[in-house]
């Protein structure tokens, strides 16, 4: 599930990234979700707070922030991990 924004924000959310719900063990695994944000990361601090909010503990939040105030801001909002710039975003 994609969604896609006009001012730079893209949320992303999956099982895992071997597109499996379960492991060997047969455990489920975490969502895990991705925020996308730049400019002041006002919207992504937003947006990982109501994701806080309406999730439960274990869901992971992480955030892109395409400067180190976009990502401050969301890791501020209780993200578990955090990548600024280009290549933190494409490696990521």
């Amino acid at each position: 599930m994609r969604l896609f924004f006009p001012v730079m924000l893209t949320v992303v959310a999956w099982k895992n990234p071997g597109g499996k719900s379960r492991t060997v063990s047969g455990e489920e695994q975490p969502m895990i979700i991705g925020v996308l944000d730049g400019m002041g990361g006002g919207i992504g601090e937003q947006i990982v707070t109501q994701l806080r909010q309406e999730l439960s503990i274990d869901v992971e939040i992480i955030a892109f922030g395409t400067n180190a105030v976009a990502t401050q801001r969301m890791m501020q909002a209780r993200a578990n991990r955090g990548g600024s710039g280009e290549n933190a975003i494409c490696v990521s």
